[in-house]
């Protein structure tokens, strides 16, 4: 399944609202990166989304749930991640953060831990929990 079907599949699931294209350049210029096609399609579709296990963050007024507050957050304190990669989630549990590159691919960090590949796309990751 691709990003839209899999959060259309969620339950109990609380959208926030669309990007614009604008709206997405802007978000990439200002972390100086570039998000993954299927990022992309996330934040036009949803903005950020709030399910019973899973809070990806993206386009939101809050900033708990927007990618470019989060993402400099967490580049504050987890120095050993690459400055392409832009977190996708704080799980909120002993300091794991996951986190997606240009590719698509999806990592994991935790304190005191090497970041590790754990999912080859947003969908799958999703899918996984």
């Amino acid at each position: 399944m691709n990003i839209i079907e899999v959060v259309n599949s969620l339950e109990d699931v609380i959208i926030t609202g669309g990007a614009t294209e604008e709206d997405v350049i802007h978000l990439e210029k200002e972390l100086g990166l570039s998000f993954s096609n299927e990022y992309k399609e996330f934040l036009i579709k949803f903005g950020s989304v709030l399910a019973d296990d899973v809070e990806i963050v993206g386009f939101s007024k809050s900033k708990n749930r927007n990618v470019l507050e989060v993402t400099r957050e967490e580049r504050g304190m987890n120095n050993g991640v690459p400055s392409d990669l832009y977190v996708v989630e704080n799980t909120g549990i002993e300091g794991i953060i996951i986190w997606q590159d240009e590719s698509g691919a999806i990592y994991q960090s935790s304190p005191n831990k090497k970041i590790e590949k754990i999912s080859s796309s947003l969908a799958e990751y999703i899918s996984s929990k």
